[in-house]
């Protein structure tokens, strides 16, 4: 316990003027004479953790974190015989993304402590944090020397568990956006549907009250026909005795209907012209009379004026009238 409490806190001592150079210096000649590297090492990702962190999500790979400590009595033997093995190269080239950085650097000194760092070698294989990239979920930590076959092994597990809970992770993920989908395609039809029911319903309604107000029209011109029946019938049973044919004074009138039908009549001379017009209009409530007035031919003579008495419109003794509706009344 002792030695992992040392081994956080413990810095080694920097000689005067070192500088240890990025591993993603444009030559990384002094990083590979430093840190044991030939040319032969796991291809190191040139940017921040950040970018890795990015790089790692675009490309569903797990992040293979290397903190470098030159200075550690494990790191070189870890460099030259793990690192370097073939296979581990192969692995973390196909399979991950590698970023390493100097444990003296500020950046890698503070992900240390987020990584609870208890020695050296170490090595740590995360993923981005699915909602937010910028912090991470670990699933796997090395702390020590370890050998090649026990850390491909260890690679190999991580890898697979990571992949089958990915997989298994993303498949949920498509069986819930497929049902959110289908909810959404349902509550659109749905919606649709409700649509659909709310124009054929205004539509049935405008069609009752298209229908209601006709039959209102309809029931109102019935009315004022009836009502127009009513008026000539009481027209017609207030006209004035019709005189005898040897009564003085006696005008026996002929009217021509438009239909061909006559009517006759004998009124007195001191009758209105009015009666002749409620004579016609009484004689058969079913002719459709609206706005007509009463003429003779020869001469013609127009007569419009109600108020008259026949003797004094000149109304002769015989007359012949014809029922005229043109609207020319002059």
């Amino acid at each position: 316990m002792m030695g992992s409490v040392l081994s956080l806190f413990w810095r080694p001592s920097v000689p005067d003027g070192y500088e240890p150079v990025s591993p993603w210096d444009a030559t990384q000649t002094r990083f590979r004479a430093e840190s044991g590297l030939g040319q032969g090492h796991p291809a190191l990702f040139q940017g921040s953790l950040t970018d890795a962190m990015r790089q790692a999500a675009e490309t569903s790979k797990l992040l293979v974190i290397y903190l470098h400590c030159p200075h550690h009595q494990d790191t070189d033997i870890f460099v030259r015989q793990t690192l370097t093995a073939m296979e581990i190269i192969r692995c973390l080239d196909s399979d991950f993304v590698f970023w390493m950085e100097y444990f003296l650097k500020p950046e890698a000194h503070a992900l240390s402590g987020v990584l609870s760092v208890e020695s050296f070698p170490f090595l740590a294989v995360v993923y981005p944090d699915g909602q937010r990239q910028s912090s991470l979920t670990i699933h796997a930590k090395i702390d020590g020397f370890i050998g090649p076959v026990q850390l491909l092994t260890k690679l190999h597990t991580v890898k697979n568990i990571f992949n089958y809970s990915f997989v298994s992770q993303r498949a949920q993920q498509n069986q819930h956006a497929e049902v959110r989908s289908l909810r959404n395609e349902q509550d659109l039809e749905y919606m649709e549907a409700l649509e659909r029911d709310r124009l054929r319903l205004e539509q049935l309604q405008r069609e009752a009250d298209d229908e209601r107000e006709r039959k209102q029209i309809e029931l109102e011109k019935e009315q004022s026909k009836d009502q127009e029946i009513e008026r000539r019938n009481v027209l017609f049973r207030n006209l004035p005795v019709e005189p005898d044919s040897d009564q003085p004074g006696v005008i026996a009138i002929q009217i021509r209907m438009k239909d061909g039908k006559k009517l006759q009549r004998r009124f007195k001379d001191c009758d209105l012209v009015q009666d002749v017009y409620s004579f016609v209009l009484g004689s058969d409530t079913k002719l459709n009379l609206s706005n007509f007035i009463l003429v003779s031919s020869f001469p013609r003579v127009v007569y419009n004026n109600q108020s008259l008495t026949l003797i004094s419109a000149n109304i002769p003794s015989q007359c012949l009238l014809f029922i005229d509706e043109s609207g020319h009344f002059k």
